[in-house]
């Protein structure tokens, strides 16, 4: 029986690790098509630039598109600076640890992180819905659909609580090895 409850053990982290490969699999994915997405950035601002300097003659859509663009890679791309611990910090005090203090300070501060992220997340679910109820758009010529970005928002906000949770549980998971 014990065997048993052993096996059972295993399986249980087994399919939690899967979870946790998922989730950072899934954030690793989406940041590298914001990357793309970024790209087309890159040539959408040049253009709208010489358009509008050179030739007098902007677009009407140019420069929303550009700040929807920018804002759909802020939203969905915030996992995977998670993931890879690239988010901007106050490094004051932190960078000034010794790797196993800035665990200590991430486990931490982790309750903070996650408090602020479902309460983020709450609320950009919340504006999402009413955003979609309403049909929300932009009220430019264009008329953009707002929504979408609240979407994003929302969405994103769960990529990053998801990685935060995963980063924790990783964490963890190297202190529990070292003991």
């Amino acid at each position: 029986m014990h065997k048993n409850r052993k096996n059972t053990h295993f399986t249980i982290f087994t399919q939690i690790n899967e979870i946790l490969e998922y989730v950072n699999g899934l954030n690793e994915v989406i940041g590298k098509i914001m990357e793309y997405v970024l790209a087309i950035l890159m040539i959408l601002i040049p253009y709208e630039v010489v358009r509008r300097y050179f030739f007098n003659s902007p677009t009407i859509w140019g420069m929303e598109l550009a700040s929807y663009i920018m804002c759909f890679c802020a939203a969905l791309g915030g996992g995977r600076l998670y993931l890879r611990d690239e988010h901007v910090r106050v490094d004051i005090i932190y960078g000034k640890l010794n790797p196993k203090k800035q665990m200590i300070v991430r486990i931490l501060t982790f309750p903070l992180i996650v408090l602020f992220l479902l309460g983020f997340t709450y609320a950009s679910g919340k504006q999402a819905y009413f955003s979609i109820k309403m049909g929300e758009n932009s009220g430019s010529l264009w008329e953009f659909p707002i929504y979408l970005l609240w979407l994003s928002i929302f969405m994103g906000s769960i990529l990053i609580l998801f990685q935060a949770i995963v980063t924790f549980l990783n964490e963890l998971k190297k202190i529990l090895e070292n003991q």
